[in-house]
């Protein structure tokens, strides 16, 4: 009976490293279960929306302090299951946003006043992509000052397993090793280490860098 119902379920493996945060989603097939109110006239369907989209538009069920039970979870691997649409993947935006260290195209730390996790965690006046600015309220991990002090701080892996579908295995696999380069490829400033006039890495080391930028 409780594989039968598994089996309508997603899973989140949240994976607490020495040097990273790891967080992988297997979405399973599902019913639509639920929707975000925005007003009595209309709806917002969860997946139509980033984390920082909801955010910036007011409409985020501030579920912040989920950020502090992972911390304090004594166990090294978390699973959640939730049916689909339960907010799971808005949610593990969230983690990634809070720990994600933000750095300039050329891998420079950006300053805190740069920062877009600060604004969203914190709260105040950020300013948007098409030049006007939004004031933002503190979400209620803010008054944390544990948890807070981690805010931009640790690198996270996020990695998506509902777009590894596929017909055979050889398809499945393709698109694992495609949504590998994606995350890599939003890095590119690690291109850097792979050039001859830098020594951080050795030869061995480049080549497996490379890899992911080819």
């Amino acid at each position: 009976h409780i594989s039968t119902t598994m089996h309508s379920y997603s899973t989140i493996i949240v994976a607490k490293c020495l040097l990273c945060f790891v967080v992988i989603i297997n979405h399973k097939q599902g019913n639509y279960l639920g929707c975000a109110i925005v007003d009595s006239s209309h709806h917002v369907h969860p997946a139509s929306y980033s984390f920082d989209d909801l955010v910036v538009r007011g409409l985020f069920v501030d579920k912040s302090l989920i950020v502090k039970e992972f911390m304090e979870s004594e166990c090294g691997i978390n699973i959640v299951t939730r049916p689909r649409k339960w907010g799971k993947s808005v949610n593990l935006e969230m983690i990634k946003r809070f720990f994600e260290v933000e750095v300039s195209d050329i891998g420079i730390h950006r300053k805190i006043s740069q920062r877009k996790n600060h604004f969203l965690f914190e709260g105040g006046e950020m300013e948007l992509a098409d030049g006007s600015s939004r004031m933002l309220r503190a979400l209620n991990i803010a008054s944390c000052s544990t948890s807070m002090k981690r805010l931009g701080m640790i690198p996270v892996i996020l990695f998506k397993l509902s777009s590894a579908k596929g017909k055979n295995y050889k398809a499945v696999e393709d698109k694992l090793k495609k949504g590998i380069k994606d995350m890599y490829a939003s890095h590119s400033y690690l291109k850097v280490y792979i050039g001859d006039e830098n020594n951080m890495l050795n030869n061995t080391e480049k080549a497996q860098l490379a890899r992911y930028f080819s």
